[in-house]
């Protein structure tokens, strides 16, 4: 009889022990990545992107964001060229798209790999800024001017203005270059007078003229300035308060407007415009536009809301106290040079809150359009507008495109005179 295998006896020899699962713990410092699976549709994709540049590369839709007349000239052409390339574009996209799939297959198989050349391409753009911007700063580039403009050597920084006249300052200026010399002097408002220690009667009645280099009288002593040669008519009644300072804008000479208003009993007001005007009343830092002066300070920037009021969008600061990234001054700089030219409504706007603010206060107000030389416009922007306008495209004295100052390109005494003859027929009609 065969013994039972159930009575064997149990040892060590006799005993096997059964396979067991071997668990691993997880390392938390791998990851799995699955690969781009599923259909690319890259080249579908690109494809739809440029057809629909195409689109809102159109004329009509780009000029509802920005004009079509910009320096360089009508762009309209180039946005017709633009469209036909980016549809032919598209075009070709859609016609290859399999290989355009397959060859990002190729070349990135992995999300991973996507993610890695995305950041290293942001990253190396950002490492490049930084390093052009830092180039940029130690060359003092594009801002390199030290010292100031002559006509700045007058002036102080003011916070409603960007920059003034120094009260009871004496200067003259000029004489190189075959310029007569001229003497600038100003009283304790500011305002230019016709010598040393004149000053302004602030309780008589005046006229009060605000503007830029044309109302200051650049370049020419003060009795040949238009105010000086109306200042000199023995039946002119009036003071005359000359509020002009030289590079100001629209927005400065309201700003100067408004102060003077202030200080005189003004029964009318002449603000004379020039046609840089509506460059000047977009920018806010004029160094983009002149990157070798050195200017006291911005000036106050008006604008537009959307329901057409005007409020002021940044006040005037010092340059002392502005930050600014010298790589993004490089590209505004050539933006404003060959990029849209201004338009012309917030000028239109500056000038009606000008006279509704003058003729608040009693004084009628007269717009001078000091149209002379080739940038003239062959018709006032003014036109149409309930303003009393004077417009120098009229009665025009012959060689009046050639009264210039020699070497300058500031009007001279025969000019300044054709407008005091000017004003003063329409001041008392």
């Amino acid at each position: 009889m065969k013994p039972d295998s159930t009575s064997l006896p149990l040892s060590n020899e006799n005993v096997q022990s059964a396979p067991q699962p071997v668990t691993r713990r997880p390392s938390c410092y791998t990851f799995h990545v699955p690969p781009m699976s599923g259909p690319r549709r890259l080249g579908s994709a690109l494809s739809v992107a440029l057809a629909g540049l195409a689109v809102l590369a159109a004329p009509d839709i780009v000029e509802r964001f920005v004009s079509l007349d910009w320096r360089i000239g009508n762009i309209r052409p180039w946005l017709h060229g633009l469209q036909v390339v980016l549809g032919g574009a598209a075009l070709l996209c859609w016609a290859v798209r399999p290989r355009i799939d397959a060859a990002w297959g190729r070349a990135f198989p992995t999300r991973r790999q996507v993610l890695f050349v995305l950041l290293a391409v942001l990253g190396s753009t950002a490492a490049s800024l930084a390093l052009a911007e830092m180039a940029l700063r130690l060359l003092h580039f594009p801002f390199r001017a030290r010292v100031l403009t002559s006509g700045d050597a007058m002036a102080r920084f003011d916070p409603d203005t960007g920059w003034s006249y120094v009260p009871n300052y004496a200067v003259v200026r000029g004489g190189v270059f075959g310029s007569r010399p001229a003497g600038y002097f100003f009283d304790r408002f500011g305002t230019r007078v016709r010598a040393p220690g004149v000053q302004h009667d602030p309780a008589r009645p005046s006229v009060l003229l605000v503007g830029c280099s044309f109302t200051l009288g650049e370049a020419v002593p003060y009795e040949e300035t238009f105010a000086g040669q109306l200042e000199a008519r023995p039946d002119f009644p009036l003071q005359v308060v000359n509020g002009g300072v030289i590079g100001f804008s629209t927005g400065q000479s309201f700003q100067m407007m408004k102060r003077l208003l202030e200080q005189f009993p003004v029964q009318a007001v002449v603000y004379t415009f020039i046609p840089q005007h509506p460059d000047r009343d977009a920018i806010w830092d004029r160094r983009l536009y002149h990157p070798d002066e050195r200017f006291l300070g911005t000036t106050p920037l008006f604008a537009l809301r959307r329901d057409g009021a005007l409020y002021l969008k940044e006040p005037a600061v010092r340059f002392e106290h502005l930050t600014r990234f010298q790589l993004g001054a490089c590209f505004r700089i050539a933006w404003f040079r060959k990029g849209p030219l201004p338009g012309l409504a917030l000028t239109r706007a500056l000038v009606l809150a000008m006279r509704d603010y003058a003729e608040s206060r009693g004084a009628r107000f007269y717009l001078v359009d000091w149209a002379q030389g080739p940038s003239a416009a062959p018709e006032s922007p003014f036109t149409g507008l309930n303003l009393r306008l004077i417009d120098t495209r009229h009665q025009q004295p012959p060689g009046w495109n050639t009264w210039y100052v020699p070497l300058d390109s500031h009007p001279d005494r025969r000019a300044h005179g054709h407008v005091a003859s000017l004003l003063a027929a329409r001041l008392f009609e």
